[in-house]
């Protein structure tokens, strides 16, 4: 037995451990030396190798949309009832306003008011649905205004709907048709007027004629006739 097997022995008979428990020392120290010497390397740069979303920015105006609405066109403008806008509004197309706009609105198109405005409005084809407006209104082709609306404010309009209410002078060039609904407190001016029983005008009505009128007395009065 040489002098290792003796100190082995001793060890054995001091400590009561088995060969094999020194063995499983020896790996553990093995071990912990292993584990030190990576625990003194260097990290290098951590690379995140996850996928990333991608980023898509769109250009200004471009809005990406898989469903189009039935309710507007290219060239329609459309204020939501929930919005409220200070200021002058222009539009080439047309608009439909369903807040509330205070500052005058110009369009080259059409504009259907459900909200409620305070400026002056000039378009092609006017539509009050429910609505409100204080201030001016011209309306080169047409204009509607239903039993729900109401206008403070001097009205130009070519042919005329009118079911609401108005406290203003109402000029047409073309006809005028006022409703069962409709209350003017002001003067209507037109080539024709309807009135349906149950509208109130509180003015003066002119119904516009190109003839010289002292012409269209000599015309359709027969006694003027006989005595000249």
């Amino acid at each position: 037995m040489g002098y290792m097997d003796n100190f082995k022995t001793s060890l054995n008979e001091v400590f009561r451990l088995s060969p094999t428990d020194l063995e499983d020392e020896e790996i553990r120290d093995d071990a912990t030396v292993a584990v030190e010497e990576t625990e003194n390397i260097e990290e290098g740069p951590v690379i995140d190798e996850t996928p990333r979303s991608q980023h898509f920015i769109s250009s200004p105006g471009y809005r990406h949309n898989d469903k189009t609405s039935a309710c507007s066109t290219a060239r329609d403008s459309v204020i939501s009832a929930d919005t409220r806008i200070i200021g002058k509004i222009m539009s080439n197309g047309n608009l439909l306003i369903g807040g509330d706009v205070e500052g005058d609105i110009i369009a080259k198109g059409d504009v259907r008011i459900k909200g409620k405005v305070r400026g002056n409005i000039s378009a092609n084809k006017v539509e009050l649905s429910e609505c409100s407006v204080l201030g001016n209104l011209r309306a080169e082709a047409s204009l509607m205004i239903d039993s729900g609306s109401e206008v403070i404010g001097d009205i130009e309009s070519g042919d005329t709907s009118i079911d609401g209410k108005i406290k203003g002078n109402v000029i047409s060039t073309a006809d005028v048709v006022c409703k069962k609904n409709s209350f003017i407190l002001g003067n209507v001016s037109s080539d024709s007027i309807s009135i349906e029983k149950g509208a109130v005008v509180c003015g003066e009505i002119h119904i516009k004629c190109s003839e010289n009128p002292d012409e269209l007395f000599s015309k359709y009065f027969s006694s003027v006739k006989q005595e000249s």
